[in-house]
C-alpha cells in the first residue's frame, strides 16, 4: 500500500471527446507500430500524448515506464478550454514512471508541455537513479520554449517520491547550482499562468536531512491551487517565487520539512500578493508557515495548524487568524499515517470562508466545519 491512499472512492477517467476521444498506452505497445487502440496501444505516454488532439483521453495501462529522456517524458499536447485533454493512469498510482535510463537534458520524469492539459493517477519513482544524469524534478510544468505560455493545466491525484534522495546525486545537483522539485510549475518570462496541483503525495525529495535552498516537494511560479497535497521528509515543502499573486494554498498537510513547511513569498515588487493560506496543517519543520523575499498585501492565512516547528508561523505582511500550536495527533507519522486520531484538534475546526475545497485527498466530500489538512477525518 502506498503511503496515504487507503480508503480512495472509485477511479475512473472523464469521459473523451473530439476526433481521437481515446487513445492507448501499454507496456506491450509499440510506438512505431501501434495505433493507439486498446487492441494496438502504444509504448510510451509521450507518444500517446504527441497524437492527442483536443477532447482526447490518454489511457496509461499500469505497468512500469521509462520517464526521463525526451522519447519517453515529454507530453506535448493541447487542449482547449472547451475540449481539455487528460493523460490518464487507468488504474490509480498503477502507471509507475522509473528512471531506469539516462535522462538526458531533461533532467525530469514527466514533462507537461501543454495548455488545458491533466495529468492524473501516476507515480513517479526516482529511486532508481544512480548515475551522473538524474532527475531533478520529478513532474515539470513549462513549454521548452520560454515564449510560449503553458497555461490551465493541472497534476492531480499524483505520488512523486525520491526525487535526488541520493546522497551522489543530491551533492552533484547542489555543487553545480541545480534547483529541483518533486512536482514543479514553472514560469519562464512570467506568461503562465493557473497551474493547479491537487491531491498529489511527495515525499523523500533530498536526503534525509539535508538542507538546500534550490530544492523543494512541491514549488510553485505561476497562479493557481495548490490544495488536498500531502507532503512529508523533505528539503522544502510547498513554497512560491519570482512572481506570485493571487495563490491559493489549502487543506495540505506537511511533515518533517527541514527548511520551511508552507512559503509564500516573491523576487519582485508588486508580487507576493492576495494570497489565501487555509486550513492547512505544518508539523516538525524548520518554520511550519512563513512569508519570505518580497511580500505585499492581501495575504491571509486562516485555520492553520503550526505545531512543533522550530518556529510556527512568521509573516512579514500578511495576517493571520485561528492558527492552533497544539499536536494534531495524526494516527502514527512515523508509518506515513497522517489521518487524524479521535480526538484530534484539527477536526472540524477549519474555515468554512471560500475557497474551500468540497472533498478531500481521498475524494471524500468535505460537510460541514471542515477539518484542517489534506484529510476529511471526522
Amino acid at each position: 500500500m502506498i503511503p496515504g491512499t487507503s480508503g480512495r472512492s472509485r477511479w475512473r477517467p472523464p469521459a473523451g471527446t473530439g476526433t481521437i476521444p481515446n487513445i492507448y498506452v501499454a507496456t506491450t505497445g509499440n510506438d512505431s507500430t501501434g495505433t493507439g487502440t486498446k487492441a494496438n496501444p502504444y509504448a510510451t505516454p509521450a507518444k500517446g500524448a504527441s497524437v492527442a488532439q483536443p477532447g482526447s483521453v490518454v489511457h496509461v495501462l499500469p505497468g512500469n515506464y521509462s520517464g526521463g529522456d525526451a522519447a519517453h517524458a515529454n507530453l506535448t499536447c493541447i487542449g482547449t478550454a472547451a475540449n481539455r485533454i487528460t493523460i490518464f493512469s487507468e488504474q490509480l498510482y498503477g502507471a509507475k514512471i522509473i528512471g531506469n535510463i539516462n535522462a538526458g537534458s531533461n533532467r525530469c520524469g514527466l514533462w507537461l508541455q501543454g495548455s488545458y492539459t491533466d495529468l492524473m493517477g501516476f507515480e513517479v519513482d526516482g529511486s532508481l537513479l544512480t548515475d551522473s544524469s538524474f532527475w531533478v524534478i520529478g513532474i515539470y510544468i513549462s513549454n521548452p520554449n520560454s515564449g510560449t505560455a503553458v497555461s490551465h493545466c493541472s497534476v492531480q491525484y499524483c505520488i512523486c517520491h525520491d526525487i535526488m534522495s541520493n546522497t551522489t546525486n543530491f551533492n552533484t545537483s547542489e555543487s553545480n547550482s541545480l534547483g529541483g522539485a518533486g512536482i514543479q510549475s514553472n514560469n519562464p518570462n512570467f506568461i503562465n499562468t493557473d497551474h493547479n496541483i491537487l491531491n498529489c503525495i511527495v515525499y523523500n525529495v533530498a536526503p534525509p536531512g539535508r538542507i538546500s535552498s534550490r530544492l523543494h516537494a512541491i514549488t510553485n511560479y505561476a497562479t493557481g491551487n495548490y490544495c488536498n497535497n500531502l507532503v512529508y521528509n523533505s528539503c522544502d515543502g510547498i513554497q512560491t517565487d519570482h512572481r506570485p499573486t493571487g495563490i491559493v494554498v489549502c487543506h495540505n498537510t506537511v511533515y518533517n520539512i527541514q527548511n520551511t513547511g508552507i512559503r509564500i513569498g516573491a523576487d519582485t515588487a508588486g508580487f507576493g500578493t492576495n494570497c489565501t493560506v487555509n486550513n492547512n496543517i505544518a508539523v516538525n519543520c524548520g518554520w511550519g508557515i512563513a512569508e519570505g523575499g518580497i511580500t505585499g498585501s492581501g495575504n491571509v492565512y486562516n485555520n492553520n495548524t503550526c505545531f512543533n516547528n522550530t518556529t510556527n508561523i512568521s509573516l512579514l505582511t500578511g495576517t493571520q487568524t485561528n492558527t492552533l500550536t497544539t499536536d494534531p495527533l495524526f494516527v502514527s507519522a512515523a508509518a506515513a499515517n497522517f489521518h487524524l486520531q479521535s480526538g484530534s484538534p484539527a477536526k472540524a475546526s477549519g474555515t468554512t470562508a471560500s475557497p474551500v475545497f468540497t472533498t478531500d485527498l481521498l475524494g471524500r466530500t468535505r460537510t460541514g466545519t471542515p477539518t484542517r489538512g489534506c484529510y476529511q477525518d471526522t
